[in-house]
């Protein structure tokens, strides 16, 4: 019985990213710079996504230097988003309230 993994965060937005670029922007540098995640960081986690399954490393035929990122059939992309969602209305939840109680005084 395979088990289920949970998707962190960077992991969701890589995913997300990967799913919605259709050219060049899936080398390392690219994903780095567009996502702001810094480069260290991000080679560990498309390193971690590749453990998974969730991602496969191509050769450049332009330049056979260069690896690209691809996702698998088994990337968990709508968990991704969902992830994404529920993380940008926690975040929106959170300035909301913190506007509100630093709003008011009471009177």
């Amino acid at each position: 019985m395979a088990t289920k993994r949970a998707v962190k965060l960077t992991e969701a937005r890589i995913l997300v990213y990967l799913n919605q670029v259709t050219d060049n922007r899936k080398y390392i540098k690219a994903i780095s710079l567009n996502l702001g995640i810094d480069y260290g960081y991000c080679i560990l986690t498309l390193q971690r996504m590749k453990l998974k399954g969730w991602v496969r490393v191509a050769i450049s035929l332009a330049d056979p230097r260069k690896k690209y990122y691809e996702l698998t059939n088994a990337a968990p992309i709508e968990a991704s988003k969902e992830l994404i969602v529920r993380s940008l209305e926690k975040e929106k939840n959170k300035q909301s309230s913190e506007a509100g109680a630093g709003g008011t005084n009471g009177n």
